[in-house]
C-alpha cells in the first residue's frame, strides 16, 4: 500500500521533497520504486493486443510520473553507461 499510495501522490503532483519526508524512504529507493513503474506502464502500452483505453490510460500514467527527478535519473543513469 505504501508504494502505490507514493505513486498516486507523486502522479497527481505532490512536491517531491513532500514525498521524500512523508514516505521515510530514502530518496534513491523511491526514485527506483518510480523509474520501475514507469518502465512497466511504458511495456503495457506497447503490448499490441492491449486495449486500445488501457493503452492510452498506461500512456497517461507514465507522463505524469515520468518527471524530474525521475527523469533525470534515467538520464544520468544512461549518460553513465555510455562513459
Amino acid at each position: 500500500p505504501l508504494v502505490a499510495g507514493l505513486t498516486e501522490a507523486w502522479a497527481q503532483g505532490m512536491p517531491w521533497e513532500t514525498l521524500i519526508i512523508t514516505s521515510k524512504l530514502d530518496e534513491g529507493d523511491v526514485v527506483r520504486m518510480l523509474r520501475r513503474t514507469c518502465d512497466v506502464l511504458r511495456q503495457l502500452a506497447r503490448i499490441p493486443e492491449m486495449p486500445s483505453e488501457l493503452a492510452v490510460q498506461a500512456r497517461h500514467a507514465h507522463q505524469a510520473i515520468y518527471r524530474d527527478p525521475i527523469q533525470e535519473a534515467e538520464l544520468a543513469n544512461t549518460l553513465e553507461d555510455l562513459v
